[in-house]
């Protein structure tokens, strides 16, 4: 019979979409039911944007509503304003209907793009008994709640900030769009509790980011640009409006997105010959430009282009700017160096790619040797469950000092988890630690910008590697929290370099070495790929002390002076023999690759590469072989030099992780840097060493 009646109804002549809504409207049930058996589209929408299931609602059919629910009618489907079904039978009073769609899993708490939730509407309507209703499953009222998690949203501590922002979340994406008009009035720290709302939220906040990139406020179309490459939500189209932006506001926010876009996708430029020509577009227009600024940021946003560059007038412009680095760095080197630098490093990236890429790990990861990822999984289990009540985690006792550098490392672990954003909640279970980890590296930072426990003494160890794990932080989750202490860093960092070389223990005490200008560099790198740009003579000076310190013979790296062995503290040479690591080589060939040199064509790079793959991981306390400081630094050696060799070596090095590991997941601190970094420093090493097959982009 519902065949028969179904095909009345058509042979009837009348508009198959039409008949549908005026069925619904009219809540005569077998009407409906002839029209599904017709194969009426449940989810269709009317002229007015409403799908059946709305009209239904509104209207208080329940028979009507409970068939459509049966029929998979979408609970979560928004009609205008963001409005659900939920919305729309709370608003009428239904109760009934409002029961139905509860027990069909529609979210309680869900808001529209006004910001209310069910209970907010039946509160207007004087809807008392739905209020009740929707109380006892937990339903509140989205505007209470909003303006009590968003004083929390800014709490110093971490965990009440992430508390509120889960709360906020789970109002679902619509808040996204009420959220985004309060960025303009919202001070720094709630905008980053915004952001991760955002982040939480994940896909389903695109909509409202994309409407926030027309807004008349600068603030907010930075903020909806930034987040959307954070989110990986920049599709061919957008890049376009981005590269607009760009190229008539000189946004610099504009400038990171894409950048972080090509990084992160890099099908986005080859499967769109408009994006391409819009990112061209863009740097051509700045690398164009006199001002400083708006060169460097088209240099920093060519070299993102990497292999995709196909204007000639572009590769052109960048060849002329690169000429000048043909020869020795001058000693004179004023700032118009650093953009020849820059020019430099984007010609070579256009034709391989750009080395030290924190992007696009997840992908990496699947790739990358077998037997790495699950005891790094363990050692991340157990930092998170030994970390500090103030976010520190602890050097050994015998010297705090390195409080500071061992919570940077440890942190630089957590930011390791193999996924492209590891501060979303969403994708890592260990944000929450990571966060508070950070911020307690934020916490120490002096207003001078340096990085010191105000209870120790300076170390600068303690200042370099929180650059790096803030500057990571902030290139792969786009937050703003990240990057002033980021930019204040660096600009330190680089007054304290010695003159045209590289860096020491003192502030420009006229000595380097290589292990600490490893550490400066690092730093550099990851800030340059969240757009903090950092000089060329800093890069280039620290490449010259490997020169320096390498033997042209063998193309080993000295830590003070040329072909030297690793250092050993005093007494210690003979327990921990210094010709079983390769530390300060595996940093000479690191200082190599981030300053552009080709791995697979520079000659010391291969010496160097050769004499790592010589000294495999092997974990045995009686022999002194056990580095963990040369596995870590040696893992990104071979990395990045995109070293075939290096299979074997990660082999061993996956062997030498398990039969090290402790049930718990840590490793002990033994090796010849463990008595001053204790269990945490040798956990979160180790744990940086398994991460570094998949951690960063290769040549």
């Amino acid at each position: 019979m519902r065949v028969w009646g179904a095909l009345m109804v058509l042979a009837a002549g009348v508009a198959a979409g039409e008949s549908w809504f005026d069925a619904v409207q009219s809540g005569k049930l077998p009407a409906v039911r002839a029209q599904l058996a017709a194969g009426a589209e449940i989810d269709a929408r009317n002229k007015e944007g409403w799908t059946a299931l709305h009209v239904a609602a509104k209207a208080g059919h329940a028979p009507v509503v409970k068939e459509l629910l049966g029929a998979k009618a979408s609970v979560s489907a928004a009609g205008p304003k963001g409005y659900l079904a939920l919305h729309v039978a709370a608003e009428a009073g239904h109760r009934g209907v409002v029961e139905l769609l509860l027990r069909a899993g529609a979210a309680v708490d869900a808001v529209n793009l006004l910001g209310e939730s069910a209970t907010d509407v039946a509160q207007v309507g004087g809807h008392a008994a739905v209020v009740e209703v929707l109380a006892r499953r937990g339903g509140r009222s989205a505007r209470q709640l909003l303006a009590t998690e968003y004083k929390r949203l800014g709490s110093e501590k971490a965990a009440v900030r992430g508390g509120a922002a889960r709360a906020i979340a789970a109002l679902g994406p619509s808040i996204v769009a009420v959220l985004v008009r309060d960025i303009e009035a919202a001070p720094p720290d709630l905008r980053d509790g915004i952001a991760r709302v955002v982040g939480l939220v994940g896909p389903g906040a695109g909509p409202a980011l994309r409407n926030a990139l027309a807004s008349k406020d600068a603030a907010t179309r930075a903020f909806a640009a930034e987040t959307l490459a954070a989110l990986g939500e920049v599709t061919p189209d957008l890049a376009i409006a981005l590269a607009e932006q760009v190229r008539k506001d000189d946004s610099i926010a504009a400038a990171r997105a894409l950048a972080r876009a090509a990084w992160r996708d890099p099908k986005l430029l080859k499967g769109s010959k408009k994006a391409r020509a819009a990112y061209e577009e863009a740097a051509l227009v700045l690398v164009g430009r006199k001002d400083e600024a708006s060169l460097a940021r088209g240099l920093y946003l060519t070299a993102a282009l990497g292999t995709a560059i196909k204007s000639k007038d572009l590769r052109r412009a960048v060849a002329t700017l690169a000429r000048p680095l043909k020869k020795r760095v001058p000693r004179n080197a004023t700032t118009p160096y650093t953009q020849h630098f820059y020019a430099r490093y984007a010609v070579q990236a256009g034709r391989r790619g750009v080395p030290g890429s924190p992007f696009g790990r997840a992908a990496r990861a699947k790739r990358g040797p077998r037997g790495v990822l699950a005891p790094a999984a363990a050692g991340l289990v157990w930092l998170v469950g030994n970390q500090e009540a103030d976010g520190r985690w602890k050097a050994a006792p015998s010297d705090a000092n390195y409080d500071l550098g061992v919570t940077a490392l440890c942190c630089l672990a957590l930011l390791g988890h193999p996924v492209d954003n590891p501060l979303s909640e969403r994708d890592n279970p260990h944000a929450t630690a990571l966060r508070r980890g950070l911020d307690f590296l934020i916490k120490n930072q002096w207003e001078s910008g340096e990085f010191h426990l105000r209870e120790r003494k300076w170390s600068t160890y303690s200042h370099f590697l929180p650059i790096a794990a803030l500057a990571e932080a902030y290139a792969l989750s786009g937050e703003a929290t990240y990057l002033v202490p980021v930019e204040r860093g660096v600009k330190l960092l680089e007054e304290w370099r010695n003159p045209y070389l590289a860096w020491r223990y003192k502030k420009k005490g006229g000595e380097n070495d290589t292990s600490l200008t490893f550490w400066a560099v690092y730093a550099l790198r990851l800030a340059w790929f969240g757009g903090v740009l950092h000089s060329g003579p800093a890069i280039e000076g620290a490449r010259q002390w490997a020169d320096k310190m390498t033997d042209p013979n063998f193309g080993n790296v000295g830590y003070n002076y040329p072909g030297g062995a690793p250092m050993r503290p005093a007494g210690m040479e003979d327990k921990w023999p210094p010709e079983h690591s390769e530390s300060m080589t595996a940093a000479g060939v690191l200082l190599r690759c981030f300053a552009g040199e080709d791995g697979r064509k520079s000659r010391m790079v291969k010496l160097g590469i050769r004499l790592i793959v010589e000294k495999p991981p092997l974990w045995n306390t009686e022999s002194g072989r056990i580095d963990i400081y040369y596995w870590h630094l040696g893992a990104l050696a071979l990395a990045q030099a995109g070293a075939g060799p290096g299979r074997k070596w990660f082999e061993s090095l996956a062997t030498a992780a398990v039969a090290g590991q402790e049930g718990n997941g840590s490793w002990p601190a033994v090796g010849i840097w463990g008595k001053y970094g204790g269990r945490a420093y040798a956990t979160a090493s180790m744990v940086l060493a398994l991460q570094a097959p998949y951690r960063y982009g290769v040549q």
